[in-house]
Order: C-alpha cells, then sequence, then structure tokens
C-alpha cells in the first residue's frame, strides 16, 4: 500500500471560505430579530437597529461615527443626513449580507456623497474621490453644444415615404449660434435615441430600411470618433431614452415586429445591457426625461394605434410606476424636457388635429397640466432640450408641404412665467440637408430636426440673450 504524505497541523493552517459565509449570516440573523443591536439609526422617519462594531468594521464613515470621538459615539440613537430610508436599506442589506446589485451602487453613491462633504483631512477626501465616478467631463463644455444626430431627409417637396436615413451628425454652438458637421455614424438610422452620459454621445437603437436595430454607438467629443458599444438585448426604434443615476436607460419603442414594454438599462462601466423592467403600458414614439431620480413618461402611440394623453413616472430604484394627471392633448411625437422643475410636453402629432403648435407645462406645485404659449408653426417628431434656462426646439416635420422646420428656443428666465408675456423668435437655420426625428446631447431622447427656419421663445419687453455658464 502507498503512503500518501498527510499535512501536519501545525505546517498547513486551515481555513474555510463558508466560516465567514455562515458568521456573515448568523449576524443578519441577530439584526433581524434585534438580537444585541447596541444603537439605532434615524433615517428620516424609519429607525434602524444595528450593531456599532459590524458597521463600524464595514464602512469607514461609520468607523469615523462611532470610534472618532464624535458625538455620536456615545449616543443610542444616532440620526443620519443626506439619504432616503429605501437606500439606507439597501445598504444595510448589503453590509449585513454581502449580496450587491445596480440598486447598491446607487446607495454607495448617494451616501458617499454625504460623507465628502463633511471629509476635512486630504487623506479623507483622497479616499473619497477614489470611490466617485472617474469619468467627468466640464459642465460648462458639455453645456454648449446641441448634437443632431442620425435622422431622416427627404428631397425639397418630396413624400416622406421617399425619405432615407441619415449617419451625418452636426452639432449647434449655443454661444455662437453656427451649427457644423462631425463625425458621422457607423450606421445610419432614424427613429433612434440619444443620450449623454459621461461627457459622452450615445445613439440607440433605430432603424433604416424597415430593419430595427439594437446597435449602441458611443461619440466622444475630445477624440471627435464614433465608437461601437454593447447591443441592448431587443431591437427597438421610436424608443424613449434617458439618463439616470449614472445609468441609461431605453423604455418601450418597437420591439421586432410589435410594440415593447421592456425597459433596459446600460451600465457603461460595465458595457453591458440589461433588461431591469416593464412599462406600465405598452407604447412608442412618446416622450421622456429625468428629474431628481425619476423617470417621466408622456404621451405617445398604444398598442391599439391611438394617441396618448397618459403621463406615468417610474421610479427605477423601486421599479414602480404610478400614475399622473394626463395632458389636455392627446400627442405623439411630441418632444419633452424638464425645466425649472416643471415638464414641458411641446407639439407632436394626432390623427384629429395633425401637427401640433401647442405647449403644455406640468407644475409639480399644482400638480396640473397648463397651455403656454404655442410654437409658430406645428410640428411633429421634433426634439426639445432645457439648456442654460431655455427650452430649445429643433427639426420635425408639419402638414405643410412649403414648410421650413425651425431651431427654436424657449425663453424661461423664471420657474413660472406668464403665459402670455412668452413667444417664440428664430436664432439659426440648421445648414445641409432637411432632417427629421434625430438625436441630440445634453440629457433628452431623440432629436429631431426637419428643413430649417429659426424661431426663438422670449418673455414680451425683455431681450433674449443666450448665455451658458
Amino acid at each position: 500500500m502507498a503512503n500518501e504524505d498527510c499535512p501536519k497541523a501545525g505546517n498547513s493552517p486551515f481555513s474555510s471560505d463558508k466560516h465567514a459565509q455562515l458568521i456573515l449570516a448568523q449576524i443578519n440573523k441577530m439584526r433581524n430579530g434585534e438580537h444585541f443591536c447596541d444603537v439605532q439609526l434615524q433615517v428620516g422617519k424609519e429607525t434602524f437597529k444595528v450593531h456599532r462594531l459590524v458597521l463600524a468594521a464595514s464602512s469607514p464613515y461609520f468607523a469615523a461615527l462611532f470610534t472618532g470621538g464624535m458625538k455620536e459615539s456615545s449616543k443610542d440613537v444616532v440620526q443620519i443626513l443626506g439619504i432616503e430610508a429605501g437606500i439606507f436599506q439597501i445598504l444595510l442589506d448589503f453590509i449585513y449580507t454581502g449580496v450587491s446589485d445596480f440598486n447598491l451602487r446607487i446607495a454607495l453613491q448617494t451616501l458617499l456623497k454625504e460623507y465628502c462633504e463633511v471629509c476635512k483631512s486630504p487623506k479623507e477626501n483622497k479616499f473619497c474621490s477614489f470611490l466617485q465616478t472617474s469619468k467627468v467631463r466640464p459642465r460648462k463644455k458639455a453645456r454648449k453644444y446641441l448634437y443632431a444626430v442620425g435622422g431622416y431627409t427627404r428631397l425639397q417637396g418630396g413624400r416622406w415615404s421617399d425619405s432615407r436615413a441619415l449617419s451625418c451628425v452636426e452639432r449647434f454652438d449655443t454661444f455662437s449660434q453656427y451649427w457644423t458637421t462631425v463625425s458621422s455614424l457607423h450606421q445610419a438610422r432614424c427613429g433612434l435615441g440619444v443620450a449623454v452620459l459621461g461627457g459622452m454621445v450615445y445613439a440607440i437603437g433605430g432603424e433604416k430600411d424597415s430593419m430595427i436595430f439594437d446597435c449602441t454607438e458611443c461619440y466622444d467629443p475630445v477624440t471627435k470618433q464614433w465608437t461601437t458599444v454593447a447591443s441592448m438585448n431587443h431591437p427597438r426604434c421610436g424608443l424613449g431614452v434617458c439618463v439616470c443615476y449614472g445609468a441609461i436607460y431605453a423604455l418601450g419603442g418597437w420591439v421586432g415586429a410589435e410594440i415593447g414594454n421592456t425597459i433596459e438599462r446600460f451600465d457603461p462601466d460595465e458595457n453591458k445591457w440589461e433588461v431591469v423592467g416593464n412599462m406600465a403600458m405598452s407604447r412608442y414614439y412618446f416622450g421622456c426625461c429625468e428629474m431628481q431620480g425619476l423617470i417621466y413618461v408622456i404621451g405617445g402611440i398604444s398598442n391599439e394605434g391611438i394617441e396618448l394623453r397618459s403621463f406615468e413616472v417610474y421610479d427605477p430604484l423601486s421599479k414602480r410606476w404610478s400614475p399622473l394627471p394626463p395632458m389636455g392633448t392627446r400627442r405623439a411625437y411630441l418632444g419633452v424636457a424638464a425645466l425649472n422643475d416643471c415638464i414641458y410636453s411641446v407639439g407632436g402629432w394626432n390623427e384629429t388635429q395633425d401637427a401640433l403648435h401647442t405647449v403644455e407645462k406640468y407644475s409639480f406645485e399644482e400638480e396640473k397640466w397648463v397651455e403656454v404659449a404655442s410654437m409658430k408653426v406645428p410640428r411633429a417628431g421634433m426634439c426639445v432640450v432645457a439648456v442654460n434656462g431655455l427650452l430649445y426646439v429643433s427639426g420635425g416635420r408639419s402638414s405643410s408641404h412649403d414648410f421650413l422646420a425651425p431651431v427654436g428656443i424657449l425663453c424661461t428666465e423664471t420657474m413660472r412665467f406668464p403665459t402670455q408675456g412668452v413667444i417664440w423668435r428664430p436664432i439659426a437655420y440648421i445648414p445641409g440637408t432637411a432632417t427629421a426625428e434625430e438625436g441630440k446631447d445634453l440629457r433628452v431622447n431623440p432629436l429631431n430636426l426637419g428643413e430649417n427656419a429659426p424661431y426663438c421663445h422670449r418673455p414680451r419687453g425683455k431681450s433674449c440673450k443666450l448665455q451658458a455658464s
């Protein structure tokens, strides 16, 4: 019989990964049963009973709070500011279980923001900076330009059925009010979604010659080049796109041969799309925007082919939808933007009225929609974006065959401006070929351009001067 050398106890220490997991699981059970908890954390109206040792060992924030000589170290109830109870619950669950997901990253970012505000020493600030997102671009430069991405074109006076998808990209300088051409997309497309994240411009989905795409391209304004990134799980056109919590959300649209209701999320750090939920109602060619961590969806076309008035809000953390008061007018192919704590629904189209020139504003304070000054020209499929207190409206199409679609801007210098005191003013022509349904920069969904002459909105009696910080 062959003899095998057995390790001696003194020479090879025994270790078990399961031991640490079992200990952590047991500590979590004690937390849930409120056993041996020695401090209560007050977050808003919620109270969490926890163990000082566990939290101090898991987080420099809590280590400083409980062992750094601060007054909280001797208190039985400690108030935690700058974070919501739901987010704090996610953070605690990770500390006690080690299980993480996207929501955890948001919770950490929220808590770190509060922690970094009280950091004093260079060492602490260095630690905070290390944990923050590294891809930061100057806000001043990001707010200077608007990008018109892809879309479709037709000859002047031609039929829309003769239109063709575009790969060209144009940039509008809000300071000098000039359009210039930049690098083209690899794939010509219309009906796409466009978003800006980390200083990069993303072109998402769309279609060409009835072929619907799932591909995504990313434009770097520094290198002036487009690169291909991860594709969505489903091909989509007429989708809604917006940025929320450091990720890009793609909602609804035409998905293959049907109207989709799924929601996908793109993580730029992992270069990955993930299906994260469903819409409350399937729709396409709707408007959407982000405001204070929530995604708002407005109008569009339903499964039954009916233009919608509905207005809904989605919480990416809880993944819940809630209804809000509907618009006064049914709108598809509309433009949507958030400005001064209000949401604007601009133009669009419905079967009864054709292209629309009316504009509605939703006030969260009053919880209702009101009409404000209408555009000079009815438009559908245009884009609206808020920049530096102004609403830019660009492109689109109208029922008028001789219509030259303008680039427009709505001047809203105060949170509540008088409806009768606002007018539209033209500012700049789009050069080159006429375009429609294009994508744009500055945190909104698909930008749409047409064959253009220009408009601007300003309060009566005041000059409209474009500015950027």
